[in-house]
């Protein structure tokens, strides 16, 4: 199977903004996720020129809305028993919750419990946890926790000492951003001792020329306004 380079589109690079579900019963769904979810209704209304109703709810005070619950809907049919990783075949394949660690997880889980909810289905995805369900119109729900560089390499470390562990982080994928501007030389011991590829790691490391520089601009790829040396 071969791919097609993507077109060079400017500004294609998109954040995924929110979701919106259409409801056979509105009312239900905007209980479940306040009181089951926890999340916030910020807004409502009806849609103009018309009945049908819009319920806005977020979990985050700088995002208005997340979330959009929308009244009327007539086609599909509630699905049931497990999601084994998603709603395969449905509209809406899974509606993906990041969690900051597993108490919260399990705080979550129970909740969904005292609302008579037995259908759950944990997965290990290797550097993450998950638990899959589903909401009371039949939505494929995801509750992930997740693993970041630290928590692997501390995990793979006792993993060659035969230490089981179990590693948790509130990211669902790698960041989109650098989140560090070096990489110093113990790193590097600890990694070879551990058989990390570091042929790997030095190849997509940044040329050391531009390393010791701090730069200012626009963005990540925008404009330079001005640099300085590293640490001096």
């Amino acid at each position: 199977m071969t791919t097609a380079p993507a077109p060079n589109v400017m500004g294609r690079k998109l954040t995924l903004s929110h979701v919106g579900l259409s409801c056979v019963d509105l009312n239900r769904l905007e209980d479940f996720y306040t009181r089951v979810r926890g999340m916030t209704v910020t807004d409502r209304g009806t849609v103009p020129g018309g009945t049908d109703q819009l319920i806005f709810l977020t979990t985050d005070p700088s995002e208005h809305h997340q979330l959009v619950l929308a009244s009327g809907r007539t086609e599909g049919t509630i699905l049931e028993g497990p999601v084994l990783g998603g709603a395969w075949g449905a509209a809406i394949f899974q509606l993906t919750f990041r969690l900051a660690d597993l108490p919260t997880l399990r705080r979550v889980q129970q909740r969904l419990i005292a609302e008579g909810n037995t259908n759950f289905i944990p997965l290990n995805h290797g550097n993450a946890w998950s638990v899959y369900t589903r909401d009371p119109e039949g939505n494929a729900l995801e509750f992930v926790v997740g693993a970041g560089p630290v928590g692997m390499t501390a995990a793979l470390l006792l993993s060659r000492l035969s230490i089981p562990s179990r590693i948790i982080e509130r990211r669902a994928a790698p960041q989109s951003a650098p989140a560090a501007h070096v990489i110093n030389a113990r790193t590097f011991e600890i990694f070879r001792a551990a058989g990390v590829d570091i042929q790997a790691i030095a190849a997509a490391c940044q040329d050391p020329a531009d390393a010791g520089q701090v730069l200012w601009v626009t963005a990540l790829a925008g404009r330079e306004l001005g640099r300085l040396p590293y640490e001096r």
